[in-house]
């Protein structure tokens, strides 16, 4: 059964798709729906460009649900690690809020919601910081290992240059240094929403495995 994050990104990247696939079909021969020669008319393509804004975001938001998700199951089994440590002290869970912890019905309640309202703007767009955040609860290399896991071995770099039109969108409105719009290879894009997919799930499966080692 999948997890809980993992069917939230499923949802999202199946809007971003749906997205990019109407823009596709608006700019076909078969809709005969074109940009004018002036190509002053965008709309079509950023259509595409929104779908690449909602494809990051559901990867972003999978990879912190996803540890907030496993952070009292793995707690209770296999106890705190050196990283978890660190990383309740960065959320805020010192002495004070142990303390405060002991006298609850629930404490891992509290745990994990220090840990979510921590976790609430972290970005986890960059590999450096997902392996980060999960080495500290003993799972190293997880972005390399997922990639391995598709047996591709271009996944990381595909979904790295997603994540940078992204920026180049929300940030400039996909403009060059030039004050020009760049344009958007809506098949180039279908298959990068496939490796993000397909990295996506290695992930989750060896996020699962991990679980379940006592």
């Amino acid at each position: 059964m999948p997890s809980k994050s993992l069917t939230r990104f499923e949802s999202v990247l199946k809007r971003a798709t749906d997205l990019r696939d109407l823009a596709e079909y608006l700019l076909s021969d078969e809709a005969k729906l074109k940009l004018d020669d002036a190509g002053h008319f965008h709309g079509f393509s950023d259509m595409g460009r929104a779908s690449i804004v909602l494809g990051v975001s559901a990867m972003d938001q999978y990879f912190t649900r996803r540890f907030c998700e496993l952070l009292v199951p793995f707690l209770k089994t296999h106890g705190p690690t050196d990283g978890l440590i660190a990383m309740l002290s960065e959320a805020g869970f010192d002495t004070k809020e142990a303390l405060i912890a002991i006298g609850m019905m629930r404490p891992y309640r509290r745990i994990r919601t220090l840990v979510e309202n921590h976790l609430e703007n972290y970005t986890t767009q960059r590999f450096e910081v997902i392996d980060k955040l999960f080495l500290s609860i003993g799972l190293k290399d997880l972005s390399s290992n997922a990639e391995k896991k598709t047996k591709r071995m271009t996944v990381i770099s595909s979904i790295t240059k997603l994540v940078e039109r992204r920026h180049s969108i929300a940030h400039t409105g996909d403009l060059n240094s030039h004050g020009n719009l760049m344009p958007i290879d809506l098949k180039q894009l279908k298959k990068r929403f496939k490796d993000l997919d397909d990295f996506v799930k290695a992930a989750d499966q060896i996020i699962e495995n991990r679980l379940k080692k006592k």
